[in-house]
């Protein structure tokens, strides 16, 4: 998402918080999620219920019948594009690296070959907004870096993408992240009291 929060230090807070009470970390991170699923309700909200011709409730009549995807079984089913929609709390950043992958040999078409691709690192996310339900993903991105037929009637029936998440995200963001900082202030509180009587004793 191009909506993003930077909070410098938080993944070493969490640590340090870990350290003094488990039972409170795992508390910090429900709070952070329910914050969260604000977000999550809107976004299943906003695809709750579509009108099209045959009235099955999916972005495109088609959508519910024919697969999404040639040679797959994707399908719109509400309930499981709802579903997918969730809050994740806590992603671990990577770090930068080269991996070097081996083509398949194959004499006649492809000789034996390899090719190295090159990974960014990526920060630690203290929350993110996901779509995992296949269907829901591409309704929502669809058409974004190509434009097909599908994508040119999904453009004019329900608008360009992104269509759901992010515009969620956009939404409600400005009151998650006042109720993170709150929490994030509480924990910063509570560490500081922990440390003054450690240093104490």
């Amino acid at each position: 998402m191009e909506a993003s929060v930077k909070i410098f230090g938080i993944q070493q807070t969490l640590k340090d918080l870990n350290d003094f009470d488990k039972t409170y970390r795992k508390q910090v991170t429900k709070d952070i999620k329910k914050e969260g699923d604000v977000i999550v309700a809107d976004a299943r909200s906003a695809v709750q219920k579509f009108e099209n011709s045959a009235g099955n409730g999916a972005p495109l009549s088609r959508m519910y019948k024919y697969s999404l995807i040639k040679g797959r079984s994707v399908f719109w089913a509400t309930s499981a594009v709802q579903k997918g929609f969730i809050t994740k709390v806590g992603k671990r950043g990577t770090k930068a690296k080269t991996v070097m992958f081996k083509d398949r040999f194959d004499a006649e078409n492809n000789p034996r070959e390899s090719h190295v691709v090159s990974y960014k690192a990526t920060p630690y996310e203290l929350m993110s907004m996901q779509q995992k339900d296949i269907a829901g993903a591409i309704f929502d991105h669809a058409g974004k870096k190509k434009s097909t037929k599908f994508t040119e009637t999904l453009n004019k029936e329900e608008g360009p993408a992104p269509r759901v998440l992010e515009k969620a995200v956009m939404k409600n963001r400005e009151n998650v992240v006042q109720g993170v900082e709150k929490i994030i202030d509480k924990v910063m509180q509570t560490l500081n009291k922990k440390l003054v009587v450690q240093h104490g004793n």
